[in-house]
C-alpha cells in the first residue's frame, strides 16, 4: 500500500510543476486580458465574457466550457469576432 501513496504524491506533484509551468508560460504573454487572481483572467470578446484559467488551459466563454493552448484561444476568439 505504501507504493501507492507514494505514486499518488509523485503524480500530484508532476501535476503542480505542469500547471505552474502552463501558467508562466500563458501569463507572461496575457494582454488585453483582466487579471482577477494568479489563476483568471477574463477578457470580452464578440460582446461576451470569456473566462480564462492558465494553469489549467481552459476556457469559458457562454457557460461553456474549453480547453487548449494559448493559440488555439486567440483562433476560437478570431472565429467568434468574424461570426459577429
Amino acid at each position: 500500500m505504501g507504493d501507492m501513496a507514494e505514486t499518488f504524491r509523485y503524480m500530484r506533484e508532476e501535476i503542480k510543476k505542469k500547471k505552474a509551468n502552463q501558467l508562466a508560460e500563458s501569463s507572461a504573454i496575457a494582454k488585453g486580458f483582466t487579471q482577477h487572481t494568479e489563476y483568471h483572467f477574463s477578457t470580452m470578446c464578440a460582446g461576451n465574457r470569456l473566462d480564462w484559467w492558465p494553469s489549467t488551459r481552459r476556457w469559458m466563454y457562454k457557460q461553456r466550457l474549453f480547453y487548449g493552448r494559448y493559440d488555439a484561444m486567440l483562433g476560437f476568439m478570431r472565429n467568434r469576432e468574424k461570426e459577429r
